[in-house]
């Protein structure tokens, strides 16, 4: 029987988007006569909480019109969907190497990401990762918009997909680098590995890993 292997889109299997997003967002404050600007550190912050876009703006411009907000947050949107991602974003280190393994083994691999399935698309396509991807799971464009609980979200694109799936898994295997990751790789029973640069201990991961590299360590040298 074949494993899955699910990953999270960003800071797992791409890098630097953040910057992109930064650079987009200013581009789109300045093109409305708006003094405010972002560093990465804000956009890095609000990434790591999974915040929905909108809250992005919301924060520097308080002031601003619900309708002001949502039309920035698809002018950054289009943005770096149209220029910015192809000229920051990255493959993750590694990443790569451990497609390439996974699918010589002949298992399959999912990505999952609080991104429209479009949006993911890009992102494969920039970095060349999208001829290893079996199957991507994205939310709607207004959860990506107005927000959503992103475990909730992620754990019922995953249910909803294995319910469907014709595919029964041996083995399923969750990599990410949140706690929603983790609570959604729960939901399904996966085996759950914790993709961090720090050393913050969750209950609900199994594994622990810096390198996406040690992926393939755990998922085959039993």
């Amino acid at each position: 029987m074949q494993s899955l292997f699910i990953f999270d889109l960003h800071n797992t299997l791409v890098k630097d988007n953040d910057l992109a997003v930064a650079n987009a967002m200013n581009s789109v404050l300045s093109g409305r006569g708006r003094n405010a600007r972002v560093d990465i550190e804000y956009v890095r912050n609000y990434q790591a909480a999974l915040k929905p876009f909108s809250e992005y703006f919301h924060t520097l411009l308080p002031a601003a019109s619900q309708r002001e907000i949502e039309e920035m947050t698809l002018a950054t949107k289009e943005i770096c969907e149209k220029f910015l991602i192809k000229k920051y974003v990255k493959k993750m280190d590694g990443a790569e190497e451990v497609l390439q393994e996974i699918r010589k083994k002949g298992d399959a691999v999912l990505v999952v990401s609080f991104s429209m399935t479009t949006s993911i698309d890009i992102y494969l396509q920039v970095t060349g990762l999208g001829k290893y991807i079996d199957k991507r799971l994205g939310i709607e464009s207004i959860q990506e918009i107005h927000g959503d609980d992103p475990a909730k979200a992620k754990s019922k694109l995953l249910q909803e997909h294995l319910r469907a799936a014709e595919t029964k898994y041996d083995m399923i295997f969750m990599i990410g680098d949140s706690v929603s990751d983790m609570k959604a790789g729960k939901s399904v029973g996966a085996t759950n590995i914790y993709f961090t640069k720090t050393r913050e201990v969750l209950d609900i991961a199994d594994y622990f890993i810096d390198r996406l590299h040690d992926i393939i360590k755990i998922a085959y040298s039993s």
